[in-house]
């Protein structure tokens, strides 16, 4: 699925292309037109797809890495600031400035729910490692964390207005912070299941996501825009408003013992410095070997972990606000090269409409009684072949149908 190494995207608010680098030695692979992209409102759709909030202008847009213009727009109900899709691919969820999230199935693009989830609007999103969950972060200073098969109940029927009502509530709610919430991070999963909350109020919050439980308050000098595990969960780094990229380590707080609340203070965490501006996003490359930033100077500045040093630097022009990294895909259209002819088997591309609204028909629900399995379909992968092969597993299913029928006379 790779040409080998990785790639990485840089993306900015103003009306800028999102920016393909060669991780390995900083080159500008290609650039993808008509982008704008807040922070948290860029997200990867398996390996295939680029995913953009575009909510200036009420819109989703997405690219495919064989052509540098967009692949496909939808237009949703109201502006989506945040967005992300589960690590499977099959649910994409995006958070409004209402406080309502949005929830598609993919590859279907079917709005499969849309609830209040906040009282102002959502502006963190992250799944648990095994997508059972979602935890939402908003402007409210709240975090909630979502059951997924409670929430996607698709047995409820949508009303007049196409709004499908949810009546499950959040499996944990965490009141900790008291400003607006920028980031969301989840461990790897364990004993304790961590979840680490950044907020404008200059603290990053830890929770078991087992049993919901707070952790520990860690505090820092200056608000914070984003945070990340590092790969073993042994370490946080937090990014500043004052420029700075806090470490902050775990290991030895023993987290597993802390029975109450316990404020800790970044004072000896180590600062890496590099950016002049304020830092809006980080993400580690897969390996976990490196830490890529992005920030208001518009650089990305990628940092060896074990050395604590950057040993590249990429300029955007703009304000990085979103960065994703992922191995080079294959097939992709690099800079100076002509896009595949349509019906070549390189122009074939996945073509993804998300709904504006929640239209179900009552005969395309399961039953009250229906097992989960039934519910469990609506979030898998189309078969290979698509609506062709759906078709023959009908035909087929009704021959033997007719089959048994002659039996039975």
């Amino acid at each position: 699925m790779s040409d080998g190494g990785e790639m990485l995207l840089t993306a900015s608010l103003d009306e800028l292309p999102v920016h393909a680098w060669d991780l390995d030695n900083g080159s500008l692979m290609q650039s993808y037109r008509s982008a704008a992209s807040p922070r948290n409102g860029t997200c990867l759709v398996g390996t295939e797809l680029l995913v953009s909030a575009r909510p200036d202008k009420k819109m989703v847009q997405m690219w495919a890495w064989s052509k540098d213009t967009v692949h496909c727009k939808s237009f949703t109900t109201e502006p989506i600031q945040v967005i992300e899709c589960s690590h499977r691919g099959y649910c994409l969820v995006g958070g409004g400035k209402s406080g309502c999230v949005h929830a598609w199935q993919i590859p279907t693009g079917r709005l499969i729910r849309l609830w209040n989830a906040h009282f102002k609007a959502v502006s963190a999103l992250a799944f648990s490692k095994d997508d059972a969950l979602l935890i939402t972060g908003g402007e409210d200073g709240l975090v909630h964390v979502w059951n997924l098969m409670e929430v996607l109940d698709v047995c409820s029927v949508a009303d007049a207005a196409g709004n499908v009502p949810s009546n499950a509530k959040p499996l944990h709610s965490w009141s900790q912070h008291t400003l607006p919430v920028t980031s969301i991070a989840v461990g790897i999963e364990g004993d304790l299941s961590l979840v680490a909350t950044a907020s404008l109020d200059q603290t990053v919050n830890l929770w078991s996501l087992v049993d919901g439980s707070h952790m520990c308050t860690v505090s820092f000098p200056t608000a914070i825009r984003c945070v990340v595990f590092d790969p073993l969960d042994q370490a946080i780094y937090a990014a500043g408003v004052d420029s700075a990229i806090y470490e902050h380590c775990l290991v030895p707080r023993h987290l597993h013992q802390t029975t109450t609340s316990s404020v800790e203070t970044s004072n000896d965490a180590m600062v890496l410095k590099g950016h002049s501006d304020s830092v809006n996003c980080l993400c580690f490359n897969e390996d976990g070997s490196l830490l890529i930033s992005g920030a208001n100077d518009g650089h990305a500045l990628v940092w060896d972990i074990y050395s604590k040093q950057c040993i590249r630097r990429m300029l955007h022009s703009k304000p990085v606000t979103c960065i994703n990294v992922l191995s080079k895909p294959k097939g992709i259209l690099l800079r100076g090269q002509r896009p595949a002819k349509k019906g070549s088997k390189e122009g074939s591309l996945p073509w993804i409409t998300l709904q504006k609204y929640a239209l179900w028909k009552q005969e395309e629900l399961p039953s009250a009684d229906a097992d989960l399995d039934s519910v469990h379909d609506l979030f898998q992968p189309t078969p290979p072949g698509g609506k062709k092969s759906n078709k023959k597993i009908k035909k087929a299913r009704e021959s033997e149908g007719e089959e048994r029928e002659r039996g039975v006379d």
